[in-house]
């Protein structure tokens, strides 16, 4: 029965819709995996820029938005490799609650208003001064307590990303949690204060639970602050499927986290319901809805990067479709390769350059796909495709230089292994990609040299100590076995 046969008055109207939208309707969008229908109003031009702002949830999903071919401001943002926490050199702009969200903004909007120069006393609110006179940035996630200077310097460079917020062409919200602390000065704390236990601090930091008002309107007031500054521009507003780490609530975690998702999931309902210029994309329930174990981590409380890719799959099917065929397929390649598809991961990524052979993703997912389907040429063929499109990007040298040295071949492999690692000396892979690059070539004492670098970028992982005990190990042996080699 169509919709007409109801007549046209609001009620028949809403009859019809009922008649439709049903959950027996709705089976086949749940199996194998839940992706609810998505109304598509949020357009950002294709090469535009999208401004991400929340949670980890909003890390998973940003490398995706530039392989479609979107700028994404954060990812511009570096690091010394020691504040790289978990790996992520843009955990710093972690945001999880909305009292959070809104104090990083109105302090970057009163910088950008005032003369766009950021002076020391506009984040001092920020520094907690700790005994040995290191200082940690309480508005900041997961990072280490630094020096003064740095302090200061990594503030400034903040702010250079934060106020590109004021000339994106959309902004993507995934909202984390609505329990919060407070500390001096007011301040919304990002991570918990266990830095400050047992210190005589305890009583200048404070718990609450965010209830749905204090939610909706700090979020209003950080739109309408954006919308202010950057008329035109689109929300795009989700809730973060990730879970809570921990409840400092009297409810169980499990019971916490669901009240919690509840209340941001009713927030961004009435924001869309509000404004025009805000749209909600179903992300949390396609991870929660969907029941393959492939969703999660191993953990079960990260979305694994193969769905956060497939989310972004169909986020550019639907509300991003203007990025084009060959992103979308190139995309695809991507979600292949983190789900283990090499040869599905092939076919996307030809297909996308075959349609536009300019995209640099497109041949770097076609490379990686035959050096897993062990077809050795075909991958060094299209990592020279990609540097030769890119010559400054770290992934596409990083790409030929691997293929490289899979295949065997020598030809550029020392002066590409050193331009990798100027492109950006503070990544770990790119010193050890190096290394082995110098070991190939014969040149021990450079690829040592370079197997401590990375182990000193990043002294905690397992990888590096590793690799460096390993190439020891060998050189000792055929230092013995061949006593004039040195």
């Amino acid at each position: 029965m169509s919709d007409d046969s109801y007549g046209t008055s609001e009620f028949a109207r809403r009859m019809a819709r009922g008649r439709v939208n049903d959950w027996t309707a709705a089976q086949e969008r749940l199996e194998p995996e839940a992706w609810p229908a998505v109304r598509a109003s949020f357009e950002v031009p294709q090469g535009g820029t999208i401004f991400t702002i929340g949670s980890c949830f909003a890390r998973e999903i940003e490398e995706n938005l530039r392989r479609l071919g979107y700028r994404v401001p954060t990812l511009d943002y570096r690091a010394p490799a020691c504040e790289a926490v978990a790996g992520r050199p843009t955990r710093p702009f972690n945001k999880y609650t909305p009292a959070d969200i809104h104090q990083e903004l109105d302090w970057t909007a009163k910088i950008y208003e005032r003369d766009r120069r950021p002076r020391q006393e506009d984040s001092s609110t920020f520094a907690y001064r700790l005994s040995d006179d290191r200082i940690r940035d309480l508005a900041l996630a997961g990072k280490p307590a630094v020096t003064e200077e740095r302090f200061f310097e990594r503030r400034r460079r903040l702010y250079e990303i934060w106020e590109q917020v004021f000339r994106a062409d959309g902004v993507v919200l995934t909202l984390g949690l609505i329990e919060a602390w407070s500390g001096p000065h007011g301040v919304a704390l990002v991570d918990p204060p266990f830095f400050a236990l047992g210190s005589s601090d305890e009583e200048l930091f404070e718990f609450r639970v965010l209830e749905f008002e204090a939610c909706r309107e700090l979020l209003e007031r950080s739109l309408s602050l954006i919308r202010r500054l950057n008329p035109g521009v689109r929300f795009l507003i989700t809730t973060s499927p990730v879970p809570m780490s921990q409840s400092f609530s009297d409810e169980d975690i499990l019971v916490a986290n669901t009240y919690s998702k509840a209340v941001l999931r009713a927030v961004c309902g009435a924001l869309v319901e509000d404004y025009e210029d805000v749209e909600y994309f179903p992300s949390y329930e396609s991870v929660t809805l969907t029941q393959d174990t492939e969703v999660w981590d191993d953990q079960r409380h990260q979305v694994s990067r193969v769905f956060a890719a497939k989310i972004v799959a169909r986020l550019a099917e639907t509300c991003l479709a203007g990025c084009g065929e060959a992103r979308r397929l190139t995309q695809r390649a991507f979600a292949a390769l983190a789900g283990g598809r090499a040869d599905a991961a092939l076919d996307y990524a030809a297909g996308a350059c075959r349609l536009d052979d300019s995209i640099t993703d497109a041949w770097l997912a076609r490379t990686e796909a035959s050096k897993r389907l062990g077809l050795g040429e075909e991958a060094l063929s299209c990592a020279r495709r990609a540097e030769a499109l890119a010559p400054e990007s770290t992934e596409a040298v990083r790409h030929l230089v691997l293929a490289l040295l899979v295949t065997g071949g020598d030809e550029r492999l020392g002066e590409l292994a050193d331009r990798l690692v100027s492109l950006d000396p503070e990544d770990s892979q790119n010193a050890l990609v190096r290394a082995r690059a110098r070991e190939r070539l014969g040149d021990l004492e450079e690829a040592e040299a370079s197997y401590r670098q990375a182990l000193a970028l990043q002294p905690q992982n397992p990888i590096y100590s590793m690799a460096l005990e390993k190439f020891l190990a060998g050189r000792s042996s055929a230092v013995q076995a061949f006593p004039n080699l040195r």
